[in-house]
């Protein structure tokens, strides 16, 4: 609460004041914020309406809707489907379309795109490979259309209203551009610094819960294997996927 830069101390908030519950049917947390209108620390921005504990709480939540016991194996199944899904794709994509879609399309290229997102949403926004063991995947084209789109979006739609000052700071703090080749910034931010040319991926330190995090070499940033896999089989064709197994993403 209160810091004394005097004496070097700081209040604690009262036990009473932590986010709590009751005989809560369940919980769900994938590192999201600790509870409705209880703040996150100073230097945290990132905490917004929309977070990747929803893939969780979606999947639950469709489950218990069937009627059918929820087992251990179907909790697995669960994580795992969210560990291999967009967020962008399963939140914001469908807005997107719905206001591309508020007009004709008539440029066959661009009706080609959106096809392409169409149906990788209808598919679950998910990043799977084709096969076991392949080193292509589903709807590629599609997920590498959304990680080159994503950086513009975020920056003409933010960028004129929050000056061009607050945007790259912010940008600089925050993961924006999550493409291999952009680490990430968005493209108003500072140049990042200098990185392989080679897109790979290397083993990392092990995330909470005992799941294997994965530092991709192009851009530094911590990612989940099945992620970082899906945007480096283009340009790392040798290099064969394990199974999916997902840690800070």
């Amino acid at each position: 609460m209160g810091f004394d830069p005097t004496t070097d101390n700081s209040e604690d908030t009262p036990p009473s004041a932590h986010p709590n519950a009751t005989d809560q049917d369940y919980f769900v947390s994938w590192n999201n914020k600790q509870a409705q209108d209880y703040s996150a620390a100073d230097g945290n921005y990132s905490y917004g309406p929309v977070q990747r504990v929803d893939l969780l709480n979606q999947g639950i939540t469709s489950y218990l809707a069937t009627g059918a016991k929820f087992t251990r194996a179907a909790l697995v199944q669960v994580m795992e489907q969210a560990a291999v899904t967009d967020l962008r794709g399963k939140e914001v994509l469908p807005l997107l379309l719905q206001v591309i879609n508020s007009q004709p399309v008539t440029d066959p290229a661009q009706q080609a795109l959106v096809s392409e997102l169409s149906t990788w949403l209808q598919d679950g926004a998910t990043i799977v490979p084709t096969s076991s063991g392949a080193t292509t995947f589903q709807n590629s084209a599609a997920i590498q259309l959304m990680d080159a789109w994503w950086p513009l979006l975020v920056h003409a739609e933010f960028e004129p209203g929050m000056g061009s000052n607050l945007f790259t700071t912010l940008s600089n703090d925050m993961q924006v551009n999550e493409s291999p080749s952009a680490g990430s910034r968005s493209p108003a931010a500072a140049p990042p610094p200098t990185r392989p040319s080679r897109t790979r991926v290397r083993p990392s330190s092990t995330a909470g819960g005992g799941m294997s995090a994965r530092t991709c070499a192009a851009c530094s940033a911590r990612v989940c294997r099945t992620r970082c896999r899906a945007r480096t089989a283009a340009t790392a064709p040798g290099w064969r996927p394990a199974a999916p197994r997902c840690s800070t993403r």
